[in-house]
């Protein structure tokens, strides 16, 4: 029996973001099933709605990733389109990223 898996057998995507204001936000770490392109089309969202999902202040978080396959109307119309949601699983701030970093 193997104690540890395949990054990819993960089918959603955790992503760590450094965050500090004045800096756009970036990806800086991964674990999941997650491609170049999904990671850089994550990164590009990642300053649209700054405020609200960074709303701890400057440190590292966390995020669960779900794709959301957007809304089309009955003839095929896109109204709102695909989008990756990002939910908050863990936040450090600042200080304590930099003392666990220095501990490893």
């Amino acid at each position: 029996m193997n104690e540890f898996e395949m990054p990819s057998s993960l089918k959603t995507p955790f992503i760590e973001v450094f965050y500090q204001a004045g800096d756009p936000p970036f990806i800086c770490g991964v674990n999941g099933n997650a491609t170049t392109s999904i990671l850089l089309e994550i990164e590009e969202g990642l300053s649209e709605d700054e405020q609200y999902t960074f709303d701890k202040g400057d440190g590292n978080y966390l995020f669960k990733t779900t794709r959301d396959p957007g809304q089309y109307d009955n003839e095929g119309w896109c109204e709102i389109p695909p989008y990756w949601d990002l939910d908050l699983v863990l936040f450090s701030p600042i200080a304590q990223a930099d003392r666990e970093k220095e501990e490893s």
